[in-house]
């Protein structure tokens, strides 16, 4: 995923409670700016671990995460450390049409600022030789910008998310690069540029930076442009007043 390990601490504990432990000791250093746990579904608690393995141990990870995870988000905010939980998608057992839920209870949802849902939609290959998936990501709840959002891109093995790819889709959706065909199009400082597929045109600004900044100023200007969630449902609310 292009992690700088020169920036980075892996820790492995034994349980959650040492987890939490470690995680709460690295935040009050002030020295750590994102604290990242995977997985959720993969955590084990002390209780569940002293247990045997022909005992039910139904819901201790869900109430220790329900006591803790406060604990943890006051040292949050305190240092201003950002705090990820990666989780795992389950299957509902015993409940009519099926469905799917995530481990750990209700307590991560609840106290989460933003929640996103991530899907594989298909596996990128050069032959037969994968190199990168194109991933879905679904904003299931956002405390701090709009909500419900959907978006489309490719995850490069080894090399994780690659903007400039992202720059000219989005370059393409919103018709700054104009598409026919195979074919793309655009303009730059009155030069005419004609690029034959999508790769090719995401291999030439990965090589040229000035034209590339000129393209990823367009798509934030044009961004800007699109009105919230809230003042479209206002204006949309005008229209059938006038009616």
């Amino acid at each position: 995923l292009d992690v700088d390990s020169d920036r980075f601490i892996f820790v492995q504990p034994k349980t959650a409670e040492e987890g939490f432990e470690i995680m709460d000791m690295m935040m009050s250093t002030g020295g750590f700016s994102l604290c990242v746990i995977d997985s959720v579904a993969a955590m084990i608690t002390q209780y569940e671990l002293e247990k045997g393995y022909d005992e039910m141990t139904i819901g201790v990870k869900a109430k220790f995460l329900s006591t803790n995870i406060p604990k943890l988000l006051d040292k949050a905010k305190e240092t201003n450390t950002a705090i990820v939980f990666v989780n795992q998608v389950r299957e509902k057992v015993g409940v009519y049409g099926g469905g799917t839920t995530t481990p750990g209870g209700k307590a991560l949802p609840f106290y989460c600022t933003t929640r996103l849902e991530l899907r594989r939609l298909q596996v990128l290959t050069k032959g037969d030789v994968p190199y990168g998936q194109t991933v879905r990501f679904t904003v299931r709840k956002n405390k701090v910008g709009r909500p419900f959002g959907v978006v489309e891109t490719d995850l490069i093995f080894g090399k994780g998310f690659n903007p400039v790819l992202e720059t000219v889709d989005l370059a393409i959706d919103m018709g700054i690069l104009k598409k026919s065909g195979a074919w793309i199009k655009i303009t730059h400082e009155e030069e005419q540029l004609t690029f034959q597929g999508r790769a090719n045109a995401i291999e030439y600004y990965e090589n040229n930076k000035e034209h590339y900044e000129d393209l990823f100023n367009r798509v934030m200007g044009r961004e800007e442009e699109i009105p919230p969630v809230k003042e479209q449902e206002e204006q949309k609310e005008d229209n059938e007043n006038d009616y």
